[in-house]
C-alpha cells in the first residue's frame, strides 16, 4: 500500500460561484462532500481566512490514502467543474521520516 499524501490548499471563490443560487452552491458543496467520503479523504483542518487575507478566503489540509486517490479526486472535481468556481493554490507532500 502506498503512503498517504497530504495536500495543503488555499482557495478563493470566483465570480461564477457568486452567480449561482444558494441552492446550486449547496448542491456543489454536497457533491464535494460525497467525493471526499467516496475517496476517504480526511479533512485535517479547513479554515476561513478571508477576514485576515485579501487573496485567500479559505485554506486547509487534507489527507488522501494514496497518490492514486489524489488523482481520482482531481478527476472527480473536474467532473463537477469545480475549477469554474474557485481559484486555488495547492502543495502536496508525504510524511517526512528522518530515519
Amino acid at each position: 500500500m502506498s503512503e498517504p499524501i497530504y495536500i495543503t490548499y488555499q482557495v478563493r471563490m470566483t465570480e461564477a460561484w457568486y452567480q449561482l443560487s444558494e441552492k446550486a452552491q449547496k448542491n456543489i458543496l454536497d457533491k464535494l462532500d460525497k467525493i471526499d467520503k467516496q475517496l476517504k479523504v480526511e479533512k485535517i483542518i479547513l479554515c476561513e481566512s478571508g477576514w485576515s487575507n485579501d487573496e485567500w478566503q479559505f485554506w486547509g489540509v487534507d489527507k488522501h490514502m494514496s497518490l492514486e486517490a489524489v488523482q481520482e479526486h482531481y478527476k472527480l472535481l473536474d467532473d463537477i467543474q469545480w475549477s469554474r468556481y474557485v481559484v486555488s493554490k495547492t502543495l502536496l507532500g508525504t510524511p517526512w521520516s528522518r530515519a
